[in-house]
């Protein structure tokens, strides 16, 4: 469950961080970056990944084709269960405000995803275990939460930058 809320947060500050602004981002009309330069800079950040979990952990070129198929499926429909959580959290104030809001249908979605969520982490290590070492397996769940720091790093020195520009 920790790990799905560090990926949680990485997914929602690496989004975050990649769409704020800097001063040589911003195209002609004044605006953040399109999408392209949001798609490069997303695939810049997985190079990052790669390097630092491979580096971690210490990934042969071998273990290293089978590791990274499985952890990339896993975190993309990990991230969809976090967009739809989110979507359940961020109802509209108007909705809010019905007294027609099926509160009970929104609980039950959230604790159904909480549990798909968790069983993704066991999927996860059910898979990553038939290929890694228990020691290399143990670097990786390090190396997540390492990245995460990163990530939260960067963002935060970002963040801190944007404000001094202006």
């Amino acid at each position: 469950m920790k790990s799905s809320l560090i990926i949680a947060l990485c997914f929602l500050f690496s989004s975050v961080a990649f769409s704020q602004r800097s001063g040589n981002e911003a195209n002609t009309n004044g605006q953040g970056p399109n999408q392209e330069e949001r798609q490069k800079q997303w695939e810049e950040m997985r190079l990052k990944r790669i390097a630092y979990f491979t580096d971690k952990i210490g990934l042969t070129s071998e273990e290293a084709q089978l590791f990274w198929p499985i952890v990339n499926d896993i975190q993309d429909r990990s991230f969809a269960l976090n967009r739809e959580m989110m979507r359940l959290i961020r109802i509209p104030r108007q909705e809010r405000e019905n007294k027609e809001t099926d509160y009970e249908k929104i609980n039950t979605r959230m604790a159904e995803i909480r549990q798909q969520q968790s069983d993704l982490d066991k999927e996860r290590y059910i898979k990553l275990k038939a290929i890694l070492s228990p020691e290399k397996l143990y670097k990786y769940y390090l190396a997540e939460e390492g990245f995460s720091r990163e990530l939260l790093r960067s963002f935060d020195s970002g963040r801190q930058s944007n404000r001094n520009r202006e």
